[in-house]
C-alpha cells in the first residue's frame, strides 16, 4: 500500500515537472517573440521618424525655393552683353534686351566699366546695368517694361536699386516704378557721390489682380539730369498660400516624427 502511494506521488511529480518544463518552454518563446516583435517595432519607429525628418525638409525646401525664385528675367540686364567700358542704346520698342520690352524712346544698356566726367558707373549687381534716360531724348515717358506670371490675390515684393553720382549732366537719380495701369510711383537716391555711382534699395508690395502683371520702370530725373540708372531688380512671392501638397507633405512628415514607440516593451522575468 505504502508503496502504491509513494508511486502515485512520484508520477505526480513527474507530470508537474514536465508541464512547468513546458510552462517554461512556451513564456521562454513568448519572450523571444515578444524580443524580436520589439527590435522591429523599434526599427519601424526609427524609419518612420527618419521619413518624417527627410518630408518635413522637403516641405520646407520647397517653400524656401517658392519665396527666393525671382519672377523677373533677366533683372540685372546681363543680356545682351554691351561692348566693355562702354554703353548700347536701345529704341523705343526694342525687345533686345532679354525679358525687357523698351517704351517710351530710348532707354541703354551700360558696361559697370564705364567711366564719364571722373565717374566710375559701376553695377550694383553682376557688370551691367540700365539707364532709363537713354542718351538721345532724356525722355521722362522712356524706360523697360516685363510681364511676369503671378496669381490674383496673391502678394508680392518688388526689390530694385536706384543709383546717383553728381558731375556735369548727372546728379541724384529718381526711377519711377508703374504696376499694370496703376500709378508712377517716383524713387530718388539723394546720395551723389562724385567719383561712382551709389546704390540704394528699395522694396514695394503689390496684390496681384491677374494671371499677368506688367512691371514697368521709367525715368523720373529732371530733364536736365541725364542719369536714372536702375539694377538688380527682382520679384517675389511674400507670402506662399498652403497648396494641398505642401500640407500633405508636412502633415506626413509630423505624423512619421511622431510615430514609433519611444520605449521599449519588455516583460518582467
Amino acid at each position: 500500500m505504502g508503496k502504491t502511494v509513494n508511486s502515485a506521488k512520484e508520477s505526480k511529480h513527474r507530470c508537474n515537472v514536465t508541464t512547468y518544463s513546458l510552462l517554461s518552454t512556451n513564456f521562454r518563446h513568448l519572450v523571444l517573440t515578444t524580443s524580436v516583435f520589439n527590435t522591429g517595432f523599434k526599427a519601424l519607429g526609427t524609419f518612420m521618424k527618419s521619413f518624417g525628418m527627410i518630408m518635413v525638409m522637403l516641405a520646407f525646401s520647397l517653400f524656401a525655393s517658392s519665396l527666393s525664385a525671382s519672377l523677373i528675367v533677366n533683372g540685372s540686364f546681363e543680356a545682351p552683353v554691351v561692348p566693355v567700358g562702354s554703353f548700347t542704346n536701345f529704341g523705343g520698342g526694342s525687345t533686345a534686351i532679354t525679358g525687357w520690352t523698351v517704351v517710351g524712346v530710348d532707354s541703354t544698356v551700360v558696361s559697370g566699366s564705364f567711366s564719364q566726367s571722373g565717374i566710375t558707373f559701376q553695377a550694383q549687381n553682376g557688370v551691367q546695368w540700365v539707364d532709363l534716360a537713354g542718351v538721345t531724348s532724356n525722355s521722362m515717358s522712356s524706360g523697360v517694361t516685363q510681364g511676369i506670371a503671378t496669381t490674383a490675390g496673391s502678394n508680392y515684393e518688388i526689390s530694385f536699386w536706384v543709383g546717383s553720382a553728381r558731375a556735369q549732366f548727372f546728379d541724384a537719380s529718381t526711377v519711377d516704378l508703374q504696376i499694370d495701369s496703376g500709378p508712377r510711383m517716383h524713387f530718388t537716391n539723394p546720395a551723389t557721390p562724385n567719383n561712382m555711382l551709389n546704390w540704394k534699395e528699395f522694396v514695394v508690395s503689390f496684390t496681384a489682380t491677374n494671371s499677368t502683371t506688367n512691371i514697368t520702370f521709367l525715368n523720373g530725373s529732371a530733364s536736365n539730369n541725364f542719369l536714372s540708372a536702375l539694377d538688380n531688380v527682382s520679384v517675389n512671392l511674400s507670402a506662399v498660400p498652403e497648396p494641398s501638397s505642401l500640407c500633405l507633405m508636412l502633415g506626413l512628415g509630423m505624423l512619421g516624427l511622431m510615430s514609433g514607440p519611444r520605449h521599449g516593451w519588455r516583460p518582467n522575468l
